[in-house]
């Protein structure tokens, strides 16, 4: 079965109208309405990034989908209605030991009859294999024999073979951080799967998956015999994230109850930085009263150098029991202070606001953590309280927030556009509703991690001109997902992709993300994606779903061009990012270059028409040929310039497979439709010259 097959029967049958009756069943019943599905074909399918209904169907004949219907059964058959527990527990840890998931799950399709059914099978099961002994050794990897012979220096020595594989661990990689080693971990993965995808022979015809499984059991329950059942979930996860795509995956039911939802920390918001991860004082926390200040560079946890850790990393260290200590040691303008900081269960904000100057012009900054179910009219809150000191505009931040609820995005956008415009389609429009909250210029704020109903919410408002976007490329997630119940395992829930949503031009941001208006990063030393160490969906997942092929429509194209321009000539946000770094302030690159937009750089779509205006009061003649020639030889260079780019756009996409569905070709047709708009905007000053040149009758 190929993929497009396998992806259309799974999700033909999940999006059935059928499907709430299908929960309901038990046993050998929901297998024979299963079969029955499988035969009949259905009305809804998804291929190749696609939502369809009606006239759709699915790739490949329906005989071939139920012969080879029966691999899946024993995973399918296991999404049913069950009752939830009503325990509460103090951890996840504890709930997962709680929910009967074990090794003996996996041997319903880690076999060999099943693994070597199809090379898309096999591969699923060897990412299964893989996801289990990470829980030991994050190195550790199953590979074939071949592929270890031919990249010798990619791995550390053979442990254990079972033909046509063999047991051995990455290299390691010398990075200065570990977002930058795990990047690299993720280049050897996905040279491992790419190879296994173009050269199927070397997984075997008949490789012996039962041995690796055992052998991979034993390798990690030595060190972690508590926490099989979490080790089972994350290989169904990578299986079903080969198998189907990564978004696809089996976790915690919302309604198994962990105790204490908030936490015990020290009251501080971590945020990665170029020198590493800053710390900032939330409000009058404990951690603002023993002295920690915005913009102190964290250097110690508890006497442990935390160089190279993520955020979560070691945010998981700062946390900890109520009324406990922790020690947290800062950098502060080249001088370490250490202070003991009292645990205290805090609830994190959602969203923070304050009112910046720029060169004596106020701005006011939103931020938002997360698309919770409150999201909106804590946004709006936030708006209300900057709009009191009369800001010249607004700078919405949307880094680092993973997304959440899309109809939060939607209400959200609600306050800076009119009424009934569309924001994204899922199954129908979602349109915004109400008189906007605010009119005054708009920049996003994006980085990497930005995703989902960020995306949403950053594309929609771009889309419709009404802010600009800054930062770097988002994360690029464009599906959506809705859940049912693991049959058997009443405290799990599965979440199965339903879709991919798409903007009001047509675009989708999966795999893609959203692209900004003005490329920036956190670190003014870096220029381009390349250099930095952010990871998307396309570095995090071996199988991803494909992108929605689309061009994307000339928006905002004027303004953008203005704002870079204006930085170019007047931005002073690195100079003011390296003084406020030196005195160990808060040292924000992106959001300083937000407010100079914001505050001084700032162009009205119909600016053109001021400019035409007093282009036509000048009445110098040797002023006006001047002028004439500056916009008449940069719209010959301009219109040349654009000649040869797209000529080579071209090129690229007659040469290179699916190029117009990458980032590259996304930041190469922007650039083109910069170039055309500077072309048509020198072309435009040139004849409003001339005319006047005319009329004054000014020699040539």
């Amino acid at each position: 079965m190929r993929d497009d097959e396998r992806r259309s029967f799974w999700y033909s049958v999940f999006r059935n109208p059928g499907l709430k009756l299908i929960r309901q069943l038990e046993g050998t019943l929901i297998l024979t309405i299963l079969l029955l599905l499988a035969q009949l074909g259905s009305s809804h399918s998804f291929a190749s990034g696609r939502i369809c209904t009606g006239e759709c169907r699915d790739p490949g004949s329906n005989a071939g989908l139920v012969k080879n219907a029966g691999q899946f059964l024993p995973a399918l058959s296991r999404l049913a209605a069950g009752a939830n527990a009503s325990r509460e527990y103090g951890s996840e840890e504890e709930a997962w030991r709680d929910t009967g998931l074990t090794f003996e799950s996996l041997r319903k399709v880690i076999s060999n009859k099943e693994c070597n059914t199809d090379p898309n099978a096999s591969q699923a099961c060897l990412w299964a294999m893989n996801a289990i002994l990470s829980y030991r050794d994050t190195l550790a990897v199953w590979v074939p024999r071949d592929y270890y012979e031919r990249h010798r220096t990619d791995f550390q020595g053979v442990t254990v073979e079972v033909s046509p594989f063999v047991l051995s661990k990455w290299s390691p990689v010398k990075e200065r951080d570990l977002l930058r080693s795990e990047k690299a971990y993720r280049k050897y993965q996905k040279s491992l799967f790419e190879a296994l995808s173009k050269q199927r022979e070397l997984l075997g015809p008949k490789a012996d998956f039962e041995s690796i499984l055992k052998h991979s059991e034993h390798f990690v329950m030595r060190s972690a015999p508590s926490r099989e059942a979490e080790i089972t979930a994350a290989a169904w996860n990578a299986y079903f994230g080969i198998l189907l795509d990564p978004h696809v995956y089996v976790a915690l039911s919302p309604k198994v109850q962990i105790r204490s939802p908030s936490f015990a920390g020290i009251g501080v918001i971590l945020k990665d930085s170029p020198q590493g991860i800053s710390i900032k004082p939330d409000g009058n926390s404990q951690a603002a009263q023993a002295g920690i200040q915005d913009g102190d560079e964290l250097v110690q946890v508890d006497g442990e150098p935390i160089r190279g850790l993520t955020v979560d990393a070691v945010r998981s260290k700062i946390i900890g029991p109520e009324d406990s200590s922790v020690k947290v040691t800062i950098l502060r303008a080249g001088q370490e202070h250490s202070f003991d900081i009292q645990r205290k269960k805090m609830v994190q904000r959602l969203s923070a606001d304050k009112t910046m100057t720029i060169d004596g012009v106020r701005v006011g900054y939103v931020s938002l953590q997360q698309f919770a179910s409150e999201s909106c009219s804590v946004v709006r809150q936030a708006l209300q309280n900057v709009l009191r000191s009369n800001p010249k505009g607004i700078v919405l931040d949307l880094r680092g927030n993973r997304g959440g609820r899309t109809s939060q995005a939607v209400c959200i956008a609600s306050l800076f556009l009119d009424p009934g415009k569309e924001i994204v389609r899922l199954q129908t429009k979602e349109a915004t509703a109400g008189e906007p909250l605010t009119r005054l210029p708009l920049v996003v704020l994006m980085n990497s991690s930005s995703a989902s109903a960020s995306e949403i919410l950053a594309g929609a408002l771009q889309e419709h001109e009404r802010a600009l976007i800054l930062g770097e490329r988002s994360y690029g997630k464009g599906s959506f997902q809705f859940q049912g119940q693991f049959k058997g395992y009443p405290m799990l829930m599965m979440a199965v992709t339903e879709g991919v949503y798409t903007l009001p031009s047509g675009r989708s941001p999966q795999l893609v993300g959203i692209l900004p208006d003005i490329e920036a990063y956190s670190d003014p030393a870096i220029t381009k994606e390349e250099d930095s160490p952010a990871l998307r969906e396309e570095d995090l997942y071996m199988n991803p779903l494909p992108p929605v092929e689309s061009n994307d429509p000339p928006f905002n194209i004027y303004q953008a061009r203005k704002a870079r321009e204006c930085l170019a000539k007047h931005s002073g946000a690195r100079e003011q990012y390296e003084k406020d770094r030196k005195a160990g302030k808060s040292a924000d690159y992106q959001l300083l270059l937000a407010a100079e937009i914001v505050g001084k750089c700032w162009t009205e779509k119909d600016s053109a028409m001021d400019t035409i205006t007093e282009l036509r009061r000048l009445d110098d003649c040797v002023m006006i040929g001047q002028i004439m020639l500056e916009f008449g030889e940069r719209a010959e260079s301009t219109a040349e310039e654009f000649k040869k780019a797209a000529s080579a756009l071209h090129e690229k996409t007659r040469t290179v497979k699916a190029y117009r569905t990458t980032p590259a070709y996304k930041r190469e047709y922007r650039a083109l439709q910069d170039l055309d708009d500077t072309f048509r905007e020198a072309r435009l000053y040139f004849n409003v010259l001339r005319e006047s040149s005319r009329k004054q009758n000014c020699q040539r």
